[in-house]
């Protein structure tokens, strides 16, 4: 049999083992849980959306998107190569999760 210390009493009444706990002058707190990171997705707005392996048009294509289809992807835009497509002149990409980039101004971003 093993002692269980009060720091692990703590965590067990807080919870769960894995509960995230504070010690304030000697005392366990429950800690607040942290925020899940948002999941996004990106959504081709054109059929043959181009998908890079980096932010550069000049980089090797490695697949496309047809017009509608939704993929995870980062919730934000990063800058990158200039180019002009889908109406637009800009160097803004999106990361396609395990995917490569695509052009920002070819998609729109969901959540």
């Amino acid at each position: 049999m093993f002692k269980t210390s009060t720091l692990m009493k703590a965590a067990l009444m807080a919870g769960g083992l894995f509960s995230p706990v504070v010690l304030t002058s000697g005392v366990a707190q429950a800690a607040a849980p942290a925020q899940a990171a948002a999941t996004c997705y990106a959504r081709a707005l054109y059929g043959n959306t181009p998908i890079y392996q980096s932010t550069s048009t000049s980089s090797t294509k490695v697949g496309n998107m047809v017009q509608g289809q939704l993929t995870s992807s980062s919730c934000s835009q990063t800058v990158g190569g200039f180019y002009t497509a889908c109406g637009s002149y800009s160097n803004y990409w999106v990361r396609l999760t395990y995917v490569g980039w695509v052009k920002a101004a070819c998609v729109s971003i969901e959540l």
